[in-house]
């Protein structure tokens, strides 16, 4: 018997080029989830820096992401690469 997982974490804006600072936005459709993120190219666990508002990032970075709730699967590991334009 499987356990229905957190829906994929999405993330806004997508992967892009950015000037100066970005603010990326996680979110999830699985209602009371709790995301986690990495920026060292890690695997995102559940002590990992917990989001709590928009990821603010001044240098190329990819974001890694997972949404976790009590009683379902983690979500599976959602990436996105954010570019410093030249």
């Amino acid at each position: 018997l499987q356990t229905a997982a957190v829906a994929t974490v999405t993330f806004s804006p997508g992967t892009s080029t950015f000037k100066k600072t970005a603010k990326v936005k996680l979110d999830t459709t699985t209602r009371r989830a709790r995301f986690h993120y990495t920026t060292d190219g890690s695997e995102p666990t559940e002590s990992s820096p917990r989001y709590r508002g928009p990821v603010k990032i001044k240098a190329t970075t990819t974001i890694k992401a997972k949404a976790f709730r009590a009683g379902l699967s983690p979500s599976p590991t959602s990436t996105a690469v954010y570019t410093l334009a030249p």
